[in-house]
């Protein structure tokens, strides 16, 4: 999971979402060696679940990792190319570049 949340002690009983930014977004189902990649993080109910934590202004630590270039196989991608920052082919071997911060609203990413 990409995205988790951490309960304060007993004094401080404030929850902090911990976001993990770069191939952690990644979601991937399957097994041995039929691994499949069925989503990105956030889907439209974490972003509706991330929304409403930034409107209670709830605290948000992001993880950042470096830039997320990730080799698969077209057979192994159950996504839309277009979810991809960009999209390296040759042959059947595909690079994909997670987008950086796309999810975060933008007065947020300074």
């Amino acid at each position: 999971m990409t995205a988790t949340t951490c309960q304060g002690t007993d004094a401080d009983t404030s929850t902090v979402l911990i976001v993990h930014e770069g191939e952690e977004r990644l979601r991937w189902c399957g097994s041995a060696a039929d691994w499949q990649l069925v989503g990105l993080w956030p889907d439209a109910a974490d972003q509706r679940e991330l929304d409403a934590c930034l409107a209670e202004g709830k605290p948000l630590l992001i993880l950042l990792g470096s830039k997320a270039v990730v080799p698969l196989w077209r057979s192994e991608l159950r996504i839309p190319e277009a979810l991809f920052q960009e999209v390296r082919a040759d042959g059947d071997l595909l690079e994909v570049t997670v987008p950086f911060l796309e999810w975060l609203p933008e007065h947020l990413r300074e």
